[in-house]
């Protein structure tokens, strides 16, 4: 008579730690896993965020579960990253430039509208601010930092001026 061997779990963690799985080996003949048994084997592997007990108790005891394949047992909360300060001009940065055909079929080359006038005090770009985003938590209950946007400084040249507030650019 053979030996009998009891159901065999194997817990593993994603590299970003944001999944935990558990992959079962068939018993030949030996007892299945309880409840009680595979979440203490999840807690003793320290996986304490984002826990699917529901799923622990579809698979506990059930001889129609999947064997051999990994199975997602926990699932964590990835950061969300901040986003970068944006600027957003108010003008036409480019511009085709081309003459102007008049009527006759002659070409005006000092029409070429290349220049936008702007008054003094006129908004000439824009500023969003940068967001520092927010922190998430792996499998083990760990936070994992967001990585926070980066900042812009508005493009101030000759005759510009930066409002009081930091995210306007006004012409001068």
């Amino acid at each position: 008579m053979a030996d009998e061997t009891d159901e065999k779990v194997k817990i593993t963690i994603a590299r970003d730690l944001l999944s935990a799985y558990v992959t079962f080996r068939r018993p030949e003949g030996g007892k299945l896993l309880t409840y009680g048994q595979l979440a203490s084997l999840v807690e003793e592997a320290k996986v304490t965020y984002g826990v699917n007990h529901e799923e622990l108790r579809r698979l506990a005891g059930n001889p129609d579960k999947e064997y051999d394949q990994e199975i997602v047992i926990a699932a964590g909360l990835p950061p969300d990253d901040g986003h970068n300060a944006r600027i957003e001009f108010r003008f036409r940065i480019a511009r085709e430039i081309t003459p102007k055909v008049l009527p006759d079929g002659s070409v005006d080359h000092h029409a070429l509208d290349y220049a936008e006038s702007v008054r003094k005090g006129g908004v000439l770009a824009e500023m969003s601010k940068e967001s520092e985003g927010t922190a998430g938590i792996n499998v083990f209950g760990e936070e994992i930092p967001a990585k926070p946007g980066k900042p812009r400084v508005l493009p101030q040249g000759k005759n510009t001026e930066i409002s009081g507030d930091g995210l306007k650019l006004l012409a001068g």
